[in-house]
Formats: structure tokens, sequence, C-alpha cells
């Protein structure tokens, strides 16, 4: 599952995306190499990213994939590789029908495209598209400002619900989504239009000028930009739907190689003064370069640190609420907990976590008012469904079973699934109360989502 794997690449989503970006550079590079022996050695790697590939099952890696390869062929042989795509286009065909979780994957796609839910055809990214588009509207010249959309997007998300009259729900736990699933639109709600238009035509630039190498067949330089293209082609691909560009480990060789591109497109300097200048500013500009980087690298060294803080906190205090009850004679060692667990918060004003898992301690050491206040902290940073189940707990405990209440139904309408984890009397209550709130949202009668209880003092502990 997608919650269940991370590490240096990140979860399964992130591998299927860089394994087609480097199989894409293995096939091009497997085209336009002369040496028998080293495509040899290429066809072994490339079935290796093939396999992890495929066991992936992810299908915005595979259309980044196809489109790669397709591009490397075009430039590389120009009208003779219809056949090579042809035969690419059958591999691929018969590559689904023999892996059976592939070929479910791919059955689900159809059948849900036939009968027009497209949501779940792009794996429900209507919710976040729909809400980088809201942040668009409401502020198209600037955006909200890069690393926003996290924070932005369940607000925008309930905008939109209310603007188009439906649901933008997704069937899993995990309904947040901290990336617009588009790089484009992303690019357009956190910096607005006038960069990323300038984005975009930077990019196409690069693109022409690179494929203009391409078609000289006396270019000295013309293999290394079939690969260039085909690379950079397959990540523009993959931005239509996913977000390599909010990675390290996708954006680093991406960056790389557009880098790469405009070197190659650079003017060659003549004059031999003219490359003793140029080299002379080259030396200042990467010392520049290393101590903006420098300075950039020194606060990240405190977010790791506090991130390992983080990730100890929260399985000790996960270890202490294991059995689901108040044990107020753990206070002491929640209460420590909780202080690690706040200090990480501090690192990153963006995250959220540290404030939940402090909430999440003051509320197993039955302290509801502390709680809260937490939950409420976490809030401020940007709503997730998750927080306002806890913070109904919260209420609950301190004995405000109205705020409680909408707490709950809050939660549910941002995430049904969520109903799954209430005792079944609640399940029946909210559930029906939230398909009550369904149907006037589809009749055009709701003209706003069931709203969080008003913040007020908590009880005294």
């Amino acid at each position: 599952g997608r919650t269940d794997t991370g590490a240096l690449l990140g979860n399964e989503g992130h591998l299927a995306q860089l394994t087609a970006l480097a199989l894409v550079v293995v096939v091009a590079v497997s085209i336009v190499m002369p040496v028998a022996g080293v495509r040899g050695l290429l066809v072994v790697v490339g079935a290796v990213f093939a396999a992890a590939l495929v066991s992936n099952r992810n299908l915005t890696a595979l259309v980044a994939l196809t489109c790669g390869v397709g591009i490397a062929l075009v430039l590389a042989r120009g009208r003779k590789a219809l056949v090579s795509i042809g035969l690419v286009v059958l591999v691929l065909g018969a590559t689904v029908v023999v892996v059976a979780p592939l070929r479910g994957r791919v059955v689900q796609a159809v059948q849900a495209a036939s009968q027009g839910d497209w949501d779940a055809v792009t794996t429900y990214r209507l919710g976040p598209w729909a809400a980088a588009l809201e942040m668009v509207r409401e502020r198209p010249l600037t955006g909200f400002g890069p690393g926003t959309f996290g924070a932005e997007f369940t607000a925008h998300r309930l905008d939109a619900e209310l603007r188009h009259e439906r649901r933008f729900t997704i069937p899993v736990l995990t309904s947040s989504f901290g990336e617009a699933h588009s790089e484009y639109l992303q690019a357009v709600a956190e910096a607005g239009m006038p960069a990323a238009l300038a984005v975009v035509v930077a990019l196409g630039a690069l693109l022409a000028g690179l494929v203009r190498l391409t078609l000289d067949p006396h270019e000295t330089r013309r293999d290394e930009a079939v690969v260039l293209v085909a690379f950079l082609g397959a990540g523009a691909v993959a931005s239509l739907m996913w977000f390599p560009l909010q990675r390290p480990i996708t954006a680093l060789p991406l960056v790389l190689a557009a880098g790469r591109g405009w070197a190659l497109l650079r003017p060659r300097v003549a004059a031999e003064a003219g490359r003793v200048a140029v080299n002379g500013g080259r030396r200042v500009l990467a010392i520049l370069t290393v101590l903006v980087l420098g300075a950039a690298l020194v606060p990240e060294l405190s977010r790791y640190a506090a991130e390992r803080r983080l990730a100890d906190a929260t399985q000790a205090i996960a270890a202490v609420a294991a059995g689901g009850r108040v044990v107020p004679a753990e206070a002491p060692t929640l209460d420590r907990l909780g202080a690690v667990a706040r200090a990480t918060a501090d690192a990153n004003p963006s995250d959220t976590r540290g404030l939940i898992a402090a909430g999440t301690a003051a509320l197993v050491a039955g302290k509801p008012g502390a709680a809260q206040t937490w939950y409420r902290a976490a809030l401020a940073r940007g709503e997730r469904p998750e927080i306002d189940l806890n913070l109904a707990r919260a209420f609950a405990l301190d004995g405000r079973r109205e705020q409680a209440e909408a707490a709950l139904l809050r939660a549910a309408w941002l995430s049904p699934v969520l109903l799954g984890t209430l005792p079944s009397a609640d399940q029946s209550r909210i559930g029906t109360a939230v398909a009550d709130w369904a149907d006037r949202l589809a009749r055009g009668a709701l003209t706003a989502p069931p709203p969080l209880p008003a913040e007020t003092p908590p009880t005294a502990e």
C-alpha cells in the first residue's frame, strides 16, 4: 500500500516514475549507441527497470515511458521508426495481457471510463485539479506561494464542490493531497499565471532547440540531443498527471538534463580571450552557487534532525495509545513526548504532523483541552479529515457533545471512508447526515459545507 512504504525513493508510485524515466534513458541511449556490447548491457539493465515498472501497475508511468521511447525512435530513425513504435505498442499490449495485476489495473480503468467515472480513471485526481483551479481563480497573477498547495487543498476542494455541485471525494483514508498531481496546474496555483507561462515557454524553447539539433545529420551533438529530448519529453508527459518536480529523486535528474540541454544550445565562444573571460565568470558563479546552496542546506539539517525526533516521539506515543484508551497514569511520559513533537513543528512551519502528535499525546493523557489547542493549531496549517476526527474525540472527552458531533460530521464529509472507523451507532447517524448534505449539494441547495465548531476556550483541566 502507498501509505506503508517509504524511505529513500518514497512510495511505490515515486519508484514507478523514477524507473520509467530511467528506462527512457536506457532505451534512448541503446538506440543511438553504436557499440553492440554496451547495447547488450543496456538491455539487461532495462529488463530490471521494466520488471520494477510492471510490478508497480502505474499507468501514468507507463504512458510517460511510451511517449519517451516514441520520441527517441522518431528523432533517431525518422519514418523508419513507425515499425519500431508498432513493436513497442505490441510488447506493451502483450505485457498487459500476460501480467495479471497490470491487466487488472487496465481493465479497471477501461470499465470506469465506459461508465463515465473519470474520477476513478484518473485515480481521483479530479479533486486536486479542481482545487488548483479554484486557487487560480482566487489569485490568478501571484498564486498562493511555492509549497502552499497542500495547506490550501481542502478549503479549495470544498469551494470546487459547491461550484460544480458534486463531490470530489477520495475513497482512501489518506484523502488529502499535498500536490496537485499536475505540475502545470500546481505552477499556476502556487506561482500565478505569468510565472507558470514563463516555465512552459522556457521548456518549449529548450525542446524546440534540441529537436533542431537532432534534425542535422552532421551535428556532433545529435545523439546526446536525442536522449535529452526523450528524457525531458517523458518528464513533461509525466508532469501532466504527476509531480516529478516536487520530489528530489526525480527533480534532480530532470533539472540537470535541462541544464545540459541549455549548455548544448549555447553559442560557442570563438575567441580565446572570450573563453578566458567566460571561464573566469564561471568560477565566480560556481563559488557563489556553492555558497548559496550551503546557506540553503543549513535549515534542512535541523529539519532532518526534527524528522528523526518526530519519528521516535510518534512511535512512543503510538505504543502508549495502542489500547485506544485514556491513560492518565502515563501523563508525565506523554507530556514529555508531546513537547518533543511540538518542538519539531517549529522546524517546518508547513508541517502538521508534530502538532497532531502533540494533540494525540494530550488526548491519551486525558487532557482534552490541550488536545483541542494542538489540533486547532494543526488545522491552522492545513485542514485534513483525520485532524477533524481527532478534534471530535477531544470534544467528546471534554463532554462537549454538540461540538464533537459537528467535528465528526465535518471529518466524514471530507472523507466518507472515515465512517468505517467509527462505532456502528455513529456510522449510521453520521452517514445519514452526510448523505443528506450530499443530496442538498446535488440539488444546488447547499451554500456551504458542514462547518467546524466555532473556536471557543476549552474546558479547564
